[in-house]
């Protein structure tokens, strides 16, 4: 009756809770899933962003870790075109949502609609924005994959992920969808297509301008290993396990940052502008392209479009005092015509903090790049020193971040205890 996609139940103590309770779960009197029929698990963890996360977009390398919090999906096709889902949050979450969409809703004239209709249609109701996700989920792999599903599904959705607190949710909410997915309609999918699908709903259907790490860290991430991945656009390098003398915790404040999707992305519009600007002053070949709104293309065989491939010392000698400060989005348009990224739009009447945004996305590279060869080194010598270094890292990284207008004061607060605690309380950085 029952199919894991990867795995043994055993592996996690609340894998097999899920299991019992799908056998038993009813909506009103009646069973949800029929027990005759196959009901397809996933498992996707929520993420811990230890180093490199701000800058993914840039084509940093990102060290990415997993919580024990995870969200788990239960996939049965059905007999008619219908998907009906559950989805339910336990501990702190405490939510309940229930939708239903048609496969016939996620096309137009028979044919896959357009990401871009399917985000305005499942998007316009605040009550039911939530089925973007699973929307999205069916919507791109017709697309990609060129997949006609035969029958829609049910599909129950239980979360421990904590929603808001910048431990993606999301991500794992989508790539446990994916998975159960694919296995439940026999989809062939690598272990690569599977987050970039789900980075492809994220952005599109979705309409969230995030980068690809939180996709790839729920997808790959390992109970006691980091996950180092070069978002160019997304190779994974081999796991570093995480030695016992070593944690790193991700603390619930209880506070919630006034930040929103707009806040990220006007520094990446930002870091993108600065780049545009370095390619007039490297003489690069620029191209509009029609019918795009503020999108150029660029011929780049320097940096292959990525802040994160300059050197911070040729960023800081030829370009990192020549670019703007400020700028709003109006006058760059009219000297600059556009960006490469395709993701976020300028708008012309926000002033956008360019010099800042580059400078966090070329330095967190280099940030991150020595944490991950410290780390390393740490496994043969086990010097402290390497710690007091990986911590410096952390808290540069935390300027950074907050500089650009991401931070809170209440978090740098606490912040400035950890670091006055440190080391003699074995603790490094934050």
């Amino acid at each position: 009756m029952f199919k894991l996609i990867h795995g043994i139940v055993e592996s996690y103590s609340d894998t097999a809770g899920f299991v019992e309770k799908i056998q038993h779960y009813k909506i009103g009197k009646k069973s949800f899933f029929d027990k005759e029929e196959t009901i397809f698990i996933s498992r996707a963890p929520g993420r811990l962003d230890v180093m490199g996360g701000m800058a993914d977009y840039s084509g940093a390398t990102v060290f990415e870790s997993t919580i024990q919090e995870a969200i788990f999906c239960a996939v049965q096709k059905r007999k008619d075109k219908k998907v009906i889902i559950h989805s339910y949050g336990i501990d702190e979450n405490e939510f309940e949502y229930t939708g239903s969409f048609t496969l016939d809703d996620l096309k137009e004239n028979s044919k896959p609609a357009s990401y871009e209709k399917l985000h305005k249609k499942f998007s316009s109701s605040e009550k039911n924005r939530w089925l973007t996700f699973p929307a999205g989920a069916f919507a791109v792999i017709m697309s990609e994959k060129k997949f006609d599903f035969p029958a829609g599904a049910n599909i129950y959705l239980q979360s421990s992920v904590p929603l808001g607190k910048g431990v993606s949710s999301s991500a794992a909410f989508e790539i446990s969808l994916l998975k159960a997915i694919v296995e439940a309609y026999r989809i062939p999918a690598s272990h690569r297509e599977i987050p970039y699908w789900a980075h492809l709903l994220e952005n599109n259907v979705v309409g969230a301008p995030c980068g690809m790490m939180d996709q790839y860290a729920s997808s790959h991430g390992m109970r006691g290993y980091l996950v180092p991945l070069v978002c160019q656009p997304d190779t994974v390098l081999d796991p570093v396990p995480v030695k016992e003398d070593i944690a790193f915790v991700g603390i619930d404040t209880g506070i919630r940052p006034k930040l929103t999707k707009q806040n990220y992305a006007d520094v990446r519009v930002a870091a993108f502008m600065g780049y545009r600007i370095i390619a007039d002053l490297l003489d690069l070949k620029v191209r509009k392209i029609e019918d795009q709104n503020h999108l150029v293309k660029i011929i780049d065989p320097f940096f292959d479009g990525y802040l994160a491939n300059f050197r911070t010392s040729r960023f800081d000698d030829d370009f990192r005092d020549k670019l703007p400060p400020k700028m709003t989005g109006k006058a760059f348009i009219d000297s600059y015509q556009g960006i490469t990224d395709p993701i976020v739009d300028i708008e012309p009447k926000r002033t956008y903090q360019i010099k800042v945004a580059c400078e966090n996305q070329v330095y967190e590279n280099l940030r991150t790049v020595l944490f991950l060869q410290l780390l390393k080194a740490y496994d043969d010598t086990h010097d402290e020193q390497i710690l007091i270094s990986l911590g410096e890292l952390m808290f540069l990284s935390h300027r950074s971040y907050t500089e650009c207008g991401l931070g809170d004061k209440k978090i740098t607060v606490l912040i400035r205890k950890i670091r006055k605690a440190g080391p003699r309380l074995g603790i490094y950085g934050a």
